[in-house]
């Protein structure tokens, strides 16, 4: 063991048949990978889109066909409304009641 060389000097010699062969398998092989890529990205995309369709009809079914945010809207605009309505007569009371009018 003492003797034994720390690295071994390896050399191979193809000849050029081989090599393309060696080059065809890579090649297939990263074709491959890529495809299989591709189709995982492919499938991903098809199940968020599921997923998707899904939420929104889920929310469809319990918000009254997405109704929900236009009576929000609704609602809030009237309050916000009703609320300086409401501001402008008592400031208008106040200021019969002390002359400022």
């Amino acid at each position: 063991m003492e003797d034994a060389p720390t690295k071994l000097k390896v050399t191979v010699t193809l000849c050029d048949a081989d090599w393309q062969k060696i080059q065809d398998l890579l090649n297939k092989q990263r074709e491959w990978v890529i495809n299989q890529a591709q189709t995982t990205v492919r499938e991903v995309k098809t199940m968020l889109v599921e997923e998707r369709k899904k939420t929104m009809s889920r929310y469809k079914e319990y918000d009254g066909c997405h109704l929900g945010h236009y009576a929000q809207w609704f609602f809030w605009f009237f309050f916000v409304l009703g609320f300086f309505i409401f501001d402008a007569a008592v400031v208008t009371l106040v200021g019969k009641c002390l002359n400022w009018f």
